[in-house]
């Protein structure tokens, strides 16, 4: 096998393919919805904002995503995969949320509420008053920028399977002290020595919370007020996973193959299960998925192509910080071309020393 690097989008076909018995049982056999979720996963590999995310952590996460029963299309804006360093980890959107809440007998709604808009509430016991107006002509709610800094609150309504409504307003000021416990919500800046360091971004929204930041904030309220309701064991934890790290796949019980799923799964560090509130019948008999690869180079797992040139950077004398700044200059298909002719490298630290 040489040591040429694997395309992103190459490994994240082998490892999907591996893993598309599980989704099938998941989706309960739908194959249309089975090929959708794993074209929409080997699309995350691509994604420039997860370009420093390690491959099999970002199908991992979107794994995850599957087995919680949410769409990994960011564009239906149930669930993100987001970076966290080198990993990726998940964030369960506003209307995954709503999706989770109604299979658990639970309807939510949250609301926003802006500068603009005509908001008052009035504290009474278990029966507030709230008076609401908003202001459609002059709201710019699709700009993040613009809802960072006219975000007043988040009105959250939640009714139970008994009829029973809970509501509760959550000022901006709540929703950024959550926002900022994100370990996505950091910027890279120079401190008072000139080396680059990760900082809370305390006066910008950044990734995606700047791409879908109402569907953000909407999302951090509800998730907020519902951790306080009597919500059932199993949305308490599908819940409480969004913003933990991936760093490992529980396993999974396969079928016994001598095909290249086995040999795909075998070779990964971890694998992933079913979770126990999947249904799954007995004696369900699921036939192995046949995968064409064209290059036997595929490689799981293993460093992403940002953090192997960090490293042959800090071989030839850069500073951890200055291998990082320097890396981050470039995209995916910059980084392969470079690590391709190491005169390139070299050239990157007479640059940095000159």
């Amino acid at each position: 096998m040489s040591n040429a690097i694997i395309p992103r989008e190459e490994q994240a076909r082998a490892l999907v393919s591996s893993k598309m018995n599980q989704i099938n049982i998941i989706v309960g056999n739908d194959k249309a919805k089975a090929s959708a979720f794993g074209s929409a996963i080997v699309n995350m590999a691509n994604d420039f904002n997860l370009s420093r995310c390690s491959v099999d952590s970002i199908v991992n996460t979107a794994m995850q995503i599957v087995q919680i029963g949410l769409h990994p299309n960011k564009l239906f804006g149930q669930a993100y995969v987001v970076p966290y360093g080198s990993t990726a980890q998940l964030q369960i959107g506003y209307k995954g949320l709503i999706a989770l809440g109604m299979r658990n007998g639970w309807k939510f709604r949250a609301v926003a509420v802006y500068n603009c808009d005509e908001f008052s509430i009035e504290f009474n016991g278990l029966d507030d008053k709230i008076k609401f107006k908003p202001n459609y002509e002059v709201r710019n709610d699709d700009d993040g920028a613009w809802v960072f800094a006219n975000l007043t609150g988040v009105i959250v309504y939640a009714k139970d399977s008994g009829e029973n409504v809970f509501s509760e307003f959550v000022s901006k000021k709540k929703l950024e002290k959550l926002r900022l416990k994100s370990s996505n919500q950091t910027k890279r800046v120079k401190d008072e020595k000139g080396a680059m360091v990760s900082v809370k971004s305390e006066d910008a929204l950044v990734g995606v919370w700047l791409e879908w930041a109402e569907e953000m904030y909407k999302a951090k309220a509800l998730k907020y007020v519902a951790s306080r309701l009597p919500i059932n064991d199993r949305l308490a934890e599908a819940v409480s996973i969004e913003d933990e790290p991936i760093r490992a796949e529980a396993k999974i019980e396969a079928p016994k193959t001598k095909d290249l799923n086995q040999l795909l799964q075998s070779t990964s560090a971890n694998s992933s299960h079913v979770p126990e509130n999947t249904t799954v019948k007995e004696n369900l008999t699921v036939e192995p998925v046949e995968v064409e690869i064209e290059s036997d180079d595929i490689t799981l797992g293993g460093d992403t192509p940002h953090q192997i040139l960090e490293n042959e950077l800090i071989k030839r004398g850069a500073t951890p910080d200055e291998a990082e700044d320097l890396v981050s200059r470039y995209n995916i298909e910059a980084v392969n071309e470079i690590l391709q002719d190491p005169n390139s490298i070299d050239n990157m630290i007479e640059n940095l020393r000159g």
